[in-house]
């Protein structure tokens, strides 16, 4: 260890390298099934908390505010607000495409929560928390969160290029 210039202690941060690669398969479950259901029917439904009100996507048994049980499914609407984001330039193994893309918190319109999902576009420095996005869906739709492709930027955001 080292002083600084103003008498601080730096210390070298040791990491290591290393990957671990592990596939498996786990089941939906009676909430997530149903998500998965409704995207292969080009639809996103969430679950709403008759307590609270609070609408997650994607749904769960029960709410996560205040843990009653949830018994609505409602159908949400497929666009909504970039909250959080990351951009992947790097490209690595088991991405599910090739980067550029982003990583983003989607806050779908109608909804209490963030959904995680892909953000296409050719215009990725430019995206920002608050930018409004939709989703693409695919053509041949599988009960698989890749039954929608991706978000792309809304009209009128500049960042529209898929």
């Amino acid at each position: 260890m080292k002083e600084d210039s103003q008498g601080m202690l730096e210390q070298e941060i040791l990491s290591q390298e290393g990957a671990i690669e592990m596939e498996y398969t786990w089941p939906a479950g009676a909430s997530y099934e149903k998500f998965l259901l409704a995207l292969k029917e080009g639809k996103i439904i969430g679950s709403k908390c008759k307590n609270c009100n609070t609408v997650s996507v994607p749904p769960w048994l029960f709410c996560e505010r205040c843990q009653s049980p949830t018994e609505d499914w409602p159908e949400v609407p497929d666009q909504g607000e970039v909250r959080a984001f990351t951009i992947i330039r790097k490209p690595m193994r088991h991405q599910p495409l090739e980067p550029p893309f982003a990583i983003a918190l989607i806050r779908l319109d109608g909804t209490d929560t963030d959904f995680v999902h892909i953000i296409r576009g050719e215009h990725l420095s430019g995206l920002n928390p608050g930018v409004k996005v939709k989703a693409v869906w695919a053509l041949d739709k599988k009960p698989d969160i890749f039954a929608i492709l991706g978000f792309r930027p809304c009209a009128n955001t500049g960042l529209e290029k898929w």
